[in-house]
C-alpha cells in the first residue's frame, strides 16, 4: 500500500459495495447459515454502501479503515459485497476492474476484471402463466377485482432459457413452484422471486419455474391505516379454478417440458398440483 494505489472502478455508475472482514470461504454464510448469522446479516443490511465510480475508488484508504489492504495481505480477509442499484430491464454486461498503479511513476502495473451481468431476478428463472386459460371461462361477479384485472394477470410466459441464468449452469432438472389462494398475478411475482432466491442459495441447480394461476377471483382490499390488505371472500370459486387449471398444468409439463420435474406448492396450489397428478 505504501508503494502502489489500488483502484476499484466500473463504467456503470449504479454499482455499490460494502467492505467486510469475511474470509473467502465463508463469505456467503450470512445468506445460508443458521440463526447465528442473523446478526451479521442485519449488520450488513444496515451498513454504509459506497458507489464504484468510473474514475475509481482507492482501496488503500477506504472511508476510515486504511488497514483494509493489510487485512487481505496478512490475514486473508477483505471480501467486498457488491449490489446493483436501479437494475436495468435487460441484462447489462459490465466489468468491475481493479487497477494497480505505481505511486512514484503513476504507471498502471496491473489490472484485472470481474465480469458481471446485471439484471432483475426474473431474468434468472422461467415462468408459465395459466391465468387466461381458465379466467376467460368465468365472468367476474359483481364485486370485480378491485386491484384491476389487467395489472393482476401477471407477466407473460417466459419458457425459454432465462436471459441471465443459462441452462448450462443447471443440472437439467426442473423445480416448479405453484402459489396458493388469494395471490394475484402481481403478488405471484414476489412469491416466485422469493422462492427462486431461497432455492438458489440453498444450493439447488435445477431450472426454476414459477407458475401463476387464477386463484384470486373476487379479490378486494381492506385498509388498515395506510396499509392495504388483499382478501378474497369467495374461496370456493377459486377451488373451481384450481381444478380447471390442473389439466392445463399437466398437459404443459407433460408435453412441453423435458427432464425430471419436481413440484412444490403452497396452500390451494396443492389442489392444482394434486389434481394435475391425478
Amino acid at each position: 500500500p505504501s508503494t502502489y494505489t489500488y483502484n476499484l472502478k466500473s463504467k456503470y455508475s449504479k454499482l455499490n459495495f460494502v467492505f467486510t472482514s469475511f474470509l473467502p470461504g465463508n463469505a456467503g454464510e450470512y445468506l445460508t447459515g443458521s440463526d447465528g448469522n442473523l446478526e451479521t446479516a442485519t449488520t450488513l443490511g444496515n451498513a454504509n454502501t459506497y458507489g464504484i465510480p468510473h474514475i475509481g475508488v482507492e482501496l488503500n484508504d477506504h472511508y476510515g479503515d486504511p488497514a483494509f489492504l493489510a487485512k487481505i495481505k496478512d490475514q486473508g480477509l477483505g471480501v467486498i459485497l457488491i449490489e446493483g442499484e436501479d437494475v436495468p430491464e435487460t441484462p447489462f454486461n459490465v466489468p468491475i476492474t481493479v487497477e494497480v498503479k505505481n505511486n512514484d511513476t503513476e504507471e498502471n502495473v496491473m489490472s484485472f476484471s470481474l465480469n458481471i451481468s446485471l439484471s432483475g431476478v426474473e431474468d434468472m428463472f422461467r415462468h408459465r402463466n395459466f391465468t387466461l386459460s381458465v379466467s376467460n371461462r368465468h365472468v367476474n361477479d359483481d364485486r370485480g377485482d378491485t386491484y384491476g384485472w389487467d395489472k393482476n394477470v401477471g407477466p407473460d410466459n417466459r419458457t425459454g432459457q432465462p436471459d441471465n441464468y443459462p441452462d448450462s449452469e443447471t443440472n437439467g432438472k426442473n423445480f416448479v413452484f405453484v402459489h396458493g389462494y388469494n395471490v394475484n398475478g402481481q403478488s405471484a411475482r414476489g412469491w416466485q422471486a422469493e422462492m427462486f432466491k431461497r432455492m438458489y442459495w440453498a444450493g439447488s441447480k435445477a431450472k426454476f419455474w414459477g407458475v401463476t394461476w387464477y386463484g384470486w377471483h373476487t379479490q378486494d382490499v381492506l385498509w388498515e391505516g395506510d396499509i392495504t390488505l388483499p382478501f378474497t371472500p369467495n374461496y370456493h370459486i377459486n377451488v373451481m379454478h384450481a381444478f380447471d387449471t390442473a389439466g392445463h398444468l399437466a398437459d404443459y409439463f407433460n408435453n412441453s417440458v423435458a427432464g425430471e420435474k419436481t413440484f412444490a406448492a403452497h396452500s390451494l396450489g396443492n389442489m392444482v398440483v394434486s389434481s394435475a397428478l391425478s
